[in-house]
């Protein structure tokens, strides 16, 4: 009657350190003999401390190896904490991580453990003049706001350049940067918090030579 309870957080966030905490409890009349305790690593998770002298085994298993014999009514406890990959895809719904305990005589117990990502919910506007000419200067706004419950990192905004139109230097607000290379603006931030609200603008000039034929200037910010 081994019993192993394996507790993790309500909900994790890209990036974030999340604790694991394990307890195996001998709830029978009898010793359970040369107790092993081992976890393996789940897919986005990075080790960045073990507890209660375990360690990380080939394989992306944590371990902790020989642990001698259980007696009725004794319990053991063990954690480790781990980072949460920053770039985890979204289409990650959640971290689900399964312990396994194991004792003479083949006897095997498991414990999961199964936290919520919390995503961050991006949404981006994006506005322009309702109206230009040959020659004339076109303005963007890009509305960008963290609308979900979760810490964003990372973030990265990419805004092409549209055909016939030149950017014009200097103009890209907030650190914006643009590459000549790609003709493209570029904006990176660290992390965005839960309902943080940004607007990043710049400024184009339409070509004087644009054709004829050109009825609308079609512009896509990812």
């Amino acid at each position: 009657n081994l019993l192993v309870v394996k507790s993790a957080p309500s909900g994790v966030r890209p990036g974030e350190i999340i604790d694991y905490r394990i307890e195996v409890v001998n709830q029978g009349r009898t010793t359970v003999y040369q107790l092993q305790v081992t976890d393996p690593i789940t897919t986005y998770l990075s080790p960045y401390q073990i507890n209660d002298g375990g360690y990380e085994m080939p394989g992306n298993t944590i371990t902790w190896g020989e642990l001698g014999d259980l007696n009725p009514g004794q319990s053991r406890t063990f954690s480790w904490r781990a980072k949460v990959d920053p770039a985890l895809p979204r289409e990650v719904t959640t971290i689900r991580n399964v312990v396994q305990v194991r004792g003479l005589g083949g006897l095997y117990v498991e414990g999961e453990a199964i936290s919520p990502v919390l995503q961050s919910g991006l949404l981006l506007n994006k506005e322009a003049v309702t109206a230009t000419h040959a020659g004339g200067e076109i303005s963007y706004v890009l509305h960008l706001v963290n609308n979900g419950p979760g810490l964003s990192r990372k973030v990265e905004v990419r805004d092409p350049i549209p055909g016939f139109v030149q950017y014009i230097p200097g103009s890209a607000n907030n650190y914006g940067q643009y590459g000549d290379e790609n003709k493209e603006l570029v904006w990176r931030f660290d992390q965005l918090q839960p309902g943080q609200a940004v607007d990043l603008t710049w400024r184009g000039q339409v070509n004087v030579d644009i054709p004829e034929g050109v009825q609308a200037i079609i512009n896509e910010a990812t």
